[in-house]
Order: structure tokens, then C-alpha cells, then sequence
């Protein structure tokens, strides 16, 4: 045992992700609100959901080599661009629904 807490002790790990592994994170966090806005979750839920998503990547620390003021920028950027692209998306397919009628 003693061996082994001497060679874990001489060896750095380094325990981040590559940036690539957040910016990966924002989109899948786009494509899921993107869902989530397109099949009709209720807006107090889905709202809630990015709220909670947005705080926890603000308040706990750096996961990622993208750094901290960077890494949570861009899950909140992710989350907002699924918002805009599923309203975007919402939108004409409810203006081709009104336009059939």
C-alpha cells in the first residue's frame, strides 16, 4: 500500500475535459431544449429546467480546459440558441398551420 500512495503521489493527473467537451456539452444542451420547445413541454418547465442547467454550470467550478469565465458562457449560450431556434421553429410551423386554414 505504501507503494502505491508514493507512485499516485509523483503522478499529476489532470483532471479537466478538453474545451472541445464543452462546447460538444452547449450543443447537446441546444439540441435538447430544441426538443423540449418542440414537444410542447409546458414553458414553466422547460424555463425551469434551463434556469436550474444555467446555475449549476455558473456556480460550480471549471470542468473543462475552456476555463471559467468561457465554459459557462458558452452552456448558456448553447441553452439560449436552442430557445431561439425551437421558437423560430414553433413559429412557422404555426404560421403554415394558420395559412392551410
Amino acid at each position: 500500500a505504501l507503494v502505491v500512495h508514493r507512485h499516485l503521489k509523483s503522478e499529476h493527473v489532470d483532471e479537466t475535459c478538453s474545451a472541445g467537451a464543452a462546447v460538444i456539452s452547449a450543443m447537446l444542451f441546444a439540441l435538447f431544449i430544441f426538443y423540449m420547445r418542440i414537444s410542447s413541454i409546458l414553458n414553466t418547465h422547460r424555463m425551469t429546467f434551463v434556469a436550474v442547467i444555467a446555475l449549476i454550470h455558473i456556480a460550480l467550478p471549471e470542468w473543462s480546459s475552456l476555463g471559467r469565465p468561457a465554459e459557462p458562457i458558452a452552456i448558456c449560450s448553447g441553452l439560449l440558441l436552442g430557445e431561439l431556434v425551437g421558437y423560430t421553429f414553433e413559429l412557422y410551423k404555426r404560421i403554415d398551420c394558420m395559412r392551410k386554414q
